[in-house]
C-alpha cells in the first residue's frame, strides 16, 4: 500500500523539476512619427492636436514609400504649426541634410512632411 503514495510524490518531484520554456526577450523597436502632419509636443492638449510627440532627439528620415517629394519638418512655438504661418516656426531642417533633430519640452507643435522621426533619446 506504501507504493501508490511514493509513486505520486516521485510525479511531483519530477514535474518540479520541469523548467518552463525559456521566453525570448521581444525586440523592442524605438518610437516613430510620421510621416506627415502636425503633433503636439508632450502631453499638452494644444488646439485640434490629438496626436503628440515626446520632446527628445530624433533620428530624421525620408518616410518610405513611392511618394518621394523632398521633406522637411518645422518646429513651431504655436498653432497653427505650417509653412504658411513663419510667425510661429523656431526651426527646420531639409531633407537629406538634415539627419538630427531635437524637441525641446518648450515648443508646442511639429509639422512634418514627407519625414519619419526615431526616437533616440
Amino acid at each position: 500500500m506504501l507504493k501508490f503514495p511514493l509513486i505520486v510524490a516521485g510525479a511531483l518531484v519530477a514535474c518540479a523539476g520541469l523548467a518552463a520554456p525559456a521566453q525570448a526577450d521581444p525586440v523592442i523597436y524605438p518610437p516613430s512619427y510620421g510621416s506627415s502632419g502636425v503633433y503636439a509636443v508632450g502631453g499638452q492638449t494644444v488646439d485640434g492636436l490629438t496626436a503628440s510627440i515626446p520632446p527628445g532627439h530624433y533620428r530624421v528620415q525620408p518616410a518610405p514609400g513611392i511618394f518621394k517629394a523632398p521633406g522637411f519638418w518645422l518646429r513651431c512655438s504655436g498653432v497653427p504649426c505650417t509653412p504658411t504661418h513663419p510667425e510661429h516656426i523656431i526651426g527646420s531642417g531639409d531633407l537629406p541634410e538634415s539627419t538630427l533633430m531635437e524637441i525641446l519640452p518648450t515648443d508646442t507643435a511639429v509639422y512634418l512632411f514627407n519625414t519619419t522621426l526615431t526616437f533616440v533619446g
